[in-house]
C-alpha cells in the first residue's frame, strides 16, 4: 500500500513498476505513517551494525481469515452472486502466506544485498478475475459488479481490506525470483485455486455431509430427513422435487428466460431434451422414464451446494440397480489403474435405515386425517401395495443396504417403535457426529438470542396476563363471597328475629293478663299519692297486690 499512488509512465499506462523504483513510491493516504516507518528502518540499518530489511508483501491469502476469506465464505454458502466492487479491472499483487514466510526465512538466513524486497508472486490478476475464479470454483459462477461505495456498507469488510481490494498496482517481482526456496503458489492464486479451496476447507473442517435415508414407505422418512437437514444445515433432496425443478428449469430456458451468466449455446439442446422428456412421459402413462429421472438426480447431487454442504437423500435409491446407477462415477473421475466403484463426489458417507413394522405404519396412517390419505399414495390400498413391493425388494439378499455394506459404508439401522422422534434423532445424530460447517454466524446467534428474548418476553407477558386474570378472578370471587356472606348473615338475622318474636308471644300474653293490670294500678296510685320515694312505694304496692 506504500506504492498505491505511485505514478506510472503516462506513455505506457499498462507498464509494471520494478522493485528498484521503491524510492519514488507514493503511499495510499491511509499508509503515510507506514512508509515513514519503512524509511526510518532503512536509515537505521545504514547507521548501525544491525541489518535491516523491508519486505513489502502483496495481498496475503491463506486458509484463514485472509483478505479473500469473505469471498470464499460467501461462495461456500452458495450466495447467488459474488460481489465485485467497482469494475474490478484493478490489478492486485498477491502472495500466499507460506511463500511469504519462506521469503522472510531466507532473508534472515542469507541477508541479501537488497534491503527492500517485493514479496509477490508472478500473477497479474484483477479483482474481477479473482472473484470470478472463486465463484466458479466454489459457488454458482456468477459475479455482480456494484459501486465501490457499497463495500463501505459491508460490516464484515474492514477499512483496511477495502483500501487493499480497490488498489490498482502493476508490480514486478525482483530479488525473490532469485531465491532458492520452493514456491507453493508461485503462479498465483487463480492458477492454484483448487489447492487453495481444499486448504481452506481442511483448515475449517468444511466437508460435505452426505446421507442416504432408507426405510419402508410412510414410516416417517421425510420427517426425519427434513429434521436432519435442518440440524446439520445440509440440503434436503427428494426425487419428485428434483425432477419437478429440473423440468421447470428446462421449460424456463426453452422459453428464453436465462439467469445471469447462463450459457445461451445450450438452449437448443435444452429444448430438444424437454421435448424428448415430455414425449417419453406421454408414452409412459405420464411418468418420466427412469433414465431421465436418474440423470436429474445425479446432476443435483453433483451441484455445487451439495458438494459444499452435502445432502440427505430421502428414500432413494430403493434397489441395488438404482444405487449402482446413481453413484456410478463419471468417466473423467475414473483412473486407468484402478477404476472407482463409487463416485467420490456424490457417494454417501452415511446410510441410515429406519426399521419399522408394517403394523406400526398402518396404525400411523390410521391416525392421520382422512384428507391426508384418501386418493393419495397413502390410501389403504396404495399403501399395502407399496409395503408389499418394498418388502419384496428388501429381503436379506436383495436389499439395497447390501450395496453400501459391500463398499464399506455400513448402514446404521435404528428401530422406530413410537411417534416420539427425539430418541431416534438423538441416536442418529450421535452416530453421525457434529456438523461439518461454519456453525451459526454472529448475525444468526444474535437473531437466535433476539428470538429467545422475544419468546421469553412473550412468555412473561402471558404469565403476567394470566396472573392479572387470576388476581381479578380472585378479587371477583372474594367480592362475590362477601356478598353471599352478607346475604346469608342477613337471612340468619331475619330468622333469629322471627324465632325471638315467636318465642316472645306467650310471655307477652302472660304480662298482659297478670302483670300489666297490677302494674298499671300501682302507677296510677303513685301518681295520686306522690310519695317521696315512688320506686319504693310502687314496690310495696306490687308486693301487697301480688296475685298468688
Amino acid at each position: 500500500m506504500t506504492w498505491a499512488k505511485t505514478k506510472v509512465d503516462q506513455d505506457d499506462p499498462e507498464a509494471f513498476l520494478a522493485e528498484d523504483e521503491y524510492r519514488r513510491r507514493k503511499p495510499h493516504p491511509n499508509y503515510k505513517n507506514h512508509i515513514q516507518i519503512e524509511k526510518n528502518i532503512m536509515k537505521f540499518g545504514k547507521k548501525s551494525s544491525l541489518k535491516t530489511f523491508v519486505i513489502a508483501s502483496g495481498l496475503i491469502y491463506h486458509a484463514g481469515d485472509s483478505i479473500f476469506h469473505h469471498m470464499l465464505k460467501a461462495a461456500w454458502h452458495n450466495e447467488e452472486e459474488l460481489v465485485c466492487y467497482g469494475e474490478g479491472a484493478n490489478v492486485l499483487p498477491t502472495i500466499h502466506l507460506d511463500d511469504l514466510t519462506n521469503i522472510i526465512v531466507e532473508v534472515v538466513e542469507f541477508a541479501p544485498e537488497n534491503k527492500y524486497l517485493l514479496a509477490i508472486d508472478d500473477s497479474k490478476n484483477t479483482l474481477y478475475d479473482i472473484t470470478k475464479a472463486i465463484s466458479d470454483g466454489l459457488g454458482t459462477g456468477r459475479v455482480k459488479k456494484v459501486a465501490k461505495e457499497v463495500a463501505l456498507l459491508n460490516k464484515a469488510l474492514p477499512q483496511s481490506d477495502y483500501d487493499m481490494l480497490l488498489v490498482n498496482l502493476r508490480l514486478e517481482p525482483g530479488h525473490v525470483k532469485e531465491m532458492t526456496f520452493e514456491w507453493k503458489y508461485e503462479s498465483g492464486m487463480i492458477e492454484n485455486l483448487p489447492a487453495l479451496i481444499q486448504e481452506y476447507k481442511d483448515a475449517r473442517g468444511l466437508s460435505p455431509l452426505k446421507i442416504v435415508l432408507h426405510g419402508p414407505p410412510a414410516c416417517g422418512k421425510t420427517f426425519y430427513a427434513q429434521k436432519l437437514a435442518g440440524h446439520y444445515d445440509i440440503h434436503y433432496v427428494e426425487l419428485d422435487a428434483v425432477v419437478k425443478d429440473a423440468v421447470a428449469r428446462l421449460e424456463r430456458r426453452a422459453a428464453g428466460d436465462l439467469l445471469p451468466n447462463e450459457d445461451e449455446d445450450t438452449i437448443d439442446g435444452d429444448k430438444e431434451l424437454l421435448e424428448e422428456i415430455k414425449e417419453a412421459a406421454k408414452n409412459n402413462n405420464g411418468k418420466y422414464p427412469d433414465e431421465y429421472v436418474q440423470n436429474f438426480l445425479k446432476e443435483k447431487l453433483r451441484s455445487m451446494p451439495c458438494r459444499n454442504q452435502g445432502y440427505i437423500l430421502d428414500g432413494y435409491p430403493g434397489t441395488i440397480e438404482e444405487a449402482g446407477i446413481i453413484f456410478k462415477p463419471n468417466e473423467d473421475d475414473m483412473k486407468d489403474d484402478k477404476p472407482a466403484v463409487i463416485d467420490e463426489v456424490t457417494g454417501p458417507e452415511y446410510v441410515i435405515s429406519l426399521d419399522v413394522t408394517d403394523e406400526f405404519i398402518k396404525e400411523r396412517m390410521m391416525n392421520l386425517p382422512e384428507s391426508a390419505t384418501v386418493d393419495t399414495r397413502n390410501s389403504e390400498e396404495a399403501l399395502l401395495h407399496r409395503l408389499e413391493s418394498f418388502r419384496a425388494s428388501n429381503t436379506d439378499e436383495t436389499t439395497v443396504l447390501n450395496y453400501f455394506d459391500e463398499l464399506e459404508i455400513h448402514p446404521f439401522t435404528i428401530a422406530v417403535t413410537s411417534n416420539d422422534y427425539e430418541p431416534v434423532m438423538e441416536a442418529i445424530t450421535k452416530f453421525i457426529g457434529k456438523p461439518h460447517n461454519y456453525g451459526p454466524t454472529l448475525e444468526q446467534l444474535e437473531e437466535k438470542k433476539r428470538i429467545a428474548e422475544e419468546m421469553k418476553a412473550k412468555e412473561m407477558a402471558i404469565a403476567a396476563e394470566e396472573q392479572k386474570k387470576r388476581e381479578k378472578e380472585e378479587e371477583e370471587r372474594q367480592v362475590k363471597a362477601v356478598a353471599e356472606w352478607n346475604v346469608r348473615m342477613e337471612e340468619i338475622r331475619k330468622q333469629e328475629q322471627e324465632v325471638l318474636e315467636a318465642q316472645s308471644v306467650p310471655l307477652r300474653n302472660y304480662l298482659m293478663k297478670y302483670v300489666m293490670p297490677t302494674l298499671t294500678s300501682g302507677l296510677i296510685e303513685v301518681c295520686k299519692v306522690r310519695p317521696e320515694d315512688p320506686i319504693d312505694y310502687l314496690a310495696e304496692f306490687l308486693f301487697k297486690h301480688n296475685s298468688p
